[in-house]
């Protein structure tokens, strides 16, 4: 795990699928003291930076999990935020649609109404069929 940090600050990429011990951190000083942990996920600035031996944990945002020393703990700072945002665009979306929807079913009210009154006004002008008779 030193690996981690020495390349860390030297500015190299980790190895490909991540550091040794299943480990993922991205971000300024996120896994910061993890020397025997293994499949820790860290995203963002001061991710899980106490934690030395915890494993399974999971943090996505600044400073989430600072103080963590456990194992299996999950944090996600600002994403319930991001969602409720993202849900709230989506309802806007769907109010506007449904508004959209009603305007269409009145004014398609509105034009069969004018197709019944013209079609109504087209059987009154028309002349009744005429039978005619010849006689031979």
């Amino acid at each position: 795990m030193l690996w981690i940090f020495a390349n860390r600050a030297s500015g190299q990429s980790p190895p490909a699928g991540g550091y040794p011990g299943g480990n993922t951190a991205e971000g300024q000083n996120a896994l910061l003291n993890l020397s025997s942990g293994s499949y820790n996920t860290a995203v963002g600035f001061f991710s899980i930076t106490r934690d030395s031996i915890g494993g399974f944990n999971t943090a996505i945002g600044a400073g989430t999990l600072l103080a963590n020393t456990a194992s299996n703990s999950v944090r996600y700072e600002q994403v319930n935020a991001m969602l409720l945002n993202e849900f709230l665009k989506e309802h806007r979306m769907v109010e506007e649609l449904k508004a959209a929807v009603a305007q269409q079913s009145k004014h398609i009210e509105t034009l069969t109404a004018v197709l019944e009154k013209v079609s109504a006004r087209l059987e009154v002008s028309q002349p009744a069929q005429r039978t005619v008779l010849k006689n031979h």
